[in-house]
């Protein structure tokens, strides 16, 4: 399976975990009201966005998505080694994911996202 196929699995399945993961948050948040309340809309998107930024950080550099299909996110910053990316690595890797339609074309094209490209990082087959 080649490595582009790989990445839109995986981003299949952390979509999935993210949204499920969200909208739990919102049922206890709001005491299992699923209302389209200002609360509850507030909750899932703040939430949704920050699990998407820093859904790497499940596993050392990987989501869960990345794990079953064996693939990780390397890091120029890392030298080789296997560290956890920082923070701020994580950071403008997910903040371009407001681009979804423009991160998706990228990928498409060069295997690289714009969170990438921003990050110094690259996804691998591991």
């Amino acid at each position: 399976m080649s490595l582009k196929v790989r990445r839109l699995l995986a981003a299949l399945i952390d979509f999935y975990i993210l949204c499920f993961a969200s909208t739990m948050l919102v049922a206890v948040v709001t005491l299992g009201s699923l209302d389209a309340t200002l609360l509850s809309i507030s909750v899932y998107l703040i939430s949704f966005f920050l699990f998407a930024i820093f859904k790497d950080s499940v596993f050392i550099n990987q989501s869960i998505g990345k794990k079953i299909l064996h693939l990780k996110v390397y890091s120029e910053e890392s030298d080789g080694q296997v560290k956890r990316m920082k923070i701020s690595t994580q950071v403008k890797r997910g903040i371009t994911l407001i681009l979804v339609p423009l991160e998706l074309l990228l990928t498409l094209i060069n295997d690289k996202r714009l969170g990438d490209m921003l990050a110094k990082t690259e996804v691998i087959m591991c």
